[in-house]
């Protein structure tokens, strides 16, 4: 099987905006989770294009007709017995 190409997703200079951005996000969220539209929010920044909303019912990011971006956000959260849960508590 020939070797799987990666592309980079970002320049140097625009992973340092996306890491400053979105630990300021994360920073301002006071602990709730994540979710597609901050994602979309601080991409959008990172590589200076519009932001024009995020929405469920479609793609996440568009811009130029070129680029289409649409994100999940996965958790793991262990699964505990009834029992576990109740000892812990």
């Amino acid at each position: 099987m020939p070797p799987t190409r990666t592309l980079a997703v970002f320049t140097l200079t625009e992973r340092e905006m996306l890491h400053r951005l979105l630990a300021a996000k994360v920073a301002r969220m006071m602990g709730r989770k994540l979710e597609e539209g901050d994602w979309a929010e601080v991409y959008c920044r990172a590589k200076a294009i519009p932001n024009r909303g995020w929405s469920n019912l479609n793609i996440d990011v568009m811009h130029e007709g070129v680029l289409a971006l649409n994100t999940r956000c996965f958790a793991t959260v262990p699964v505990l017995t009834f029992r576990e849960r109740v000892e812990r508590h």
